[in-house]
């Protein structure tokens, strides 16, 4: 019993280990497929290399961060065109898609109604009008006419008024004449004798202050410009005052007398004539004269005035001369012919003036009743006028709107009809969007909208640049988000109405925990539940891995992070692929 007690413990004893060598064996085994697994992993893992993109981080360098977001692209102006018009659509000129300028023929209709009245009042229109512009030039005539006629007249009345004036005048002067006795016609001219002899010796006087004659002294500062244009002037009014000098001379020393008033008054009369000349011989040896410093242009117009003045009293004394010298020899018969004459004419000229004015009120009665009468027939004629010009162009109106033109220049984007259709006014035609600029709409939190300006550029699908151009003043009332309007320029066609685009808009600068801090992007930061980390680049013998580098995170600022680590400037870390790479990987920069 003990025998066999013992041998079946003995057998359970070596069951046991059989067991226990089994199980090891068994860890063995899968111990060995791990392990050359996990070799084979490795040995893979450094076959892979990575493309990622590194900097160093002396040459990291961020203003400020970026708001990533999404935009609604839209064309900046759309409008929808409409007709105004009735008619068939009988011409299309356009497809979606197509640009079209401003004032491009989009649809033509055909309205045979509408253009049949603007024939019948159009052929009105021309009628009225020429009927106008007839009616209208005949009255002018008549006025230019009437008005002619009265300028005829007026010259007329006043013509008349003159010659009236000037006979009564010359009859009342020639009775005073006759009612005077030939004694004191006598007394006059021996007065008037000695008055001219006067008058001539005055002039000699000017005359001598003027010429350097007789060594008299001259007016003063005019003997070096006195008739430098022309010296023979000069000379020639010297000879003309020696001869007047010398008749004067010769006048002053004969006796006057009734008895050869006559004879001395015709001696006057030449020296009076030969006076003339001297005032002619001096105005022209003034007008040879120039001013100087030492002798004003004031000075020398004085002068030029003066003997302006002399020549005139001459020519009047001259003049008065020959008339006594004419009554003299003529005493009795000048006076009773030249009475009877002047009374004719006053009586003339009295009938010629009453004509004259009479012609006149004829002539104001014409001009009054041709300017009525032009007034009346211009205003109905005018009436019709207008009247046919509004059917006209209310019909051309109708006719322009059968053609319906772009509003605008841009580029089709809806077409809402088909050939043959009958148009309604106010039917949508087209629409017809400006896409040279888009506009981008944007929403924002008010966080972000803090962190940008008006005008400042963004960046579209990491390629374009654009500007916005408007931000709300308040937050849409539901979604409490603000939005921002971008204006970008789409000349070349870049973007699409109506899609939708990546913006990103850098933020103000960053502001940074401490002087050693700096930012990388979000993107190449890994975090995890127990750590943070980046990866910088380790060089061995030429393969380039990744190393993973423990940080310490500062703020955020949109796609940024700050990093408070204290690390080498010359350190290379991974700015782009971090996530897809591991700890001790080998890496491959991309080009």
């Amino acid at each position: 019993m003990l025998k066999i007690t013992e041998l079946l413990f003995n057998k359970g004893k070596y069951k046991n280990i059989i067991y226990i060598i089994a199980f090891f064996l068994f860890i063995f085994i899968v111990a060995n497929f791990v392990f050359s697994n996990k070799d084979k992993e490795m040995e893979t893992k450094k076959e892979k290399t990575t493309p990622v993109s590194i900097q160093k981080i002396k040459d990291l360098s961020y203003d400020g961060a970026f708001i990533g977001t999404v935009g609604s692209v839209k064309a900046e102006q759309s409008i929808d065109v409409v007709s105004l018009s009735q008619g068939t659509l009988e011409s299309i000129y356009f497809e979606v898609g197509n640009e079209v300028e401003i004032n491009s023929i989009l649809v033509e209709l055909n309205n045979n109604t509408s253009l049949t009245n603007l024939n019948n009042v159009q052929t009105n229109f021309l009628n009225t009008e020429n009927n106008f512009l007839a009616t209208k030039n005949l009255n002018e005539e008549r006025i230019r006419q009437a008005d002619l006629g009265i300028q005829s007249a007026e010259e007329k009345v006043l013509a008349a008024k003159i010659n009236l004036n000037t006979s009564q005048q010359n009859l009342e002067n020639a009775k005073t004449l006759k009612i005077k006795n030939n004694a004191d016609t006598l007394n006059s001219a021996q007065t008037s004798y000695f008055m001219f002899l006067n008058i001539i010796h005055d002039l000699i006087n000017q005359s001598n202050n003027i010429l350097p004659i007789e060594d008299e002294i001259q007016i003063s500062g005019i003997k070096n410009v006195l008739a430098v244009k022309s010296l023979s002037s000069l000379n020639e009014a010297k000879k003309t005052y020696t001869l007047v000098e010398r008749n004067y001379d010769d006048l002053k020393e004969l006796i006057v007398t009734a008895d050869n008033i006559s004879e001395m008054m015709k001696k006057m009369t030449e020296n009076l004539q030969l006076t003339k000349k001297l005032t002619d011989d001096v105005v022209l040896v003034l007008e040879n004269t120039i001013s100087s410093s030492d002798f004003s242009q004031g000075s020398l117009d004085f002068l030029k005035n003066t003997f302006y003045g002399l020549r005139s009293g001459i020519i009047n004394s001259q003049t008065q001369a020959e008339n006594l010298l004419y009554s003299l020899e003529n005493l009795d018969l000048f006076y009773n012919s030249e009475i009877d004459t002047l009374e004719n004419l006053v009586l003339s000229s009295e009938n010629y003036l009453q004509q004259a004015e009479t012609g006149m009120e004829n002539a104001l009665i014409n001009l009054e009743g041709a300017k009525k009468s032009s007034e009346q027939q211009n205003l109905g004629s005018k009436s019709s006028v207008d009247n046919a010009r509004g059917q006209y162009n209310l019909a051309l109106s109708q006719i322009g709107e059968l053609t319906i033109k772009a509003p605008i220049k841009g580029i089709i984007t809806q077409k809402y009809v088909e050939m043959g259709a009958e148009i309604n006014p106010g039917q949508k035609i087209a629409e017809i969007s400006q896409n040279d600029n888009l506009k981008i709409e944007v929403n924002l939190s008010p966080e972000d909208i803090y962190k940008i300006d008006r005008e400042q550029e963004v960046i579209i699908n990491d390629i374009f640049k654009a500007q916005i151009i408007s931000i709300d003043p308040a937050a849409d009332p539901f979604t409490k988000k603000i939005r921002l309007e971008i204006l970008f320029n789409n000349e070349n066609k870049d973007l699409i109405q109506g899609t939708f685009v990546d913006i990103k808009i850098q933020t103000k600068t960053l502001s940074k925990t401490n002087m050693d801090s700096f930012y990388i992007p979000l993107s190449s930061m890994i975090i995890t539940q127990n750590e943070k980390y980046i990866f910088g680049i380790e060089n061995e013998n030429g393969i380039l891995k990744a190393q993973k580098i423990i940080i310490e995170s500062g703020n955020i600022e949109g796609e940024l992070i700050e990093v408070l680590n204290t690390i080498d400037a010359e350190t290379e870390i991974i700015v782009e692929g971090a996530k897809l790479v591991e700890n001790g990987e080998t890496v491959s920069i991309k080009n």
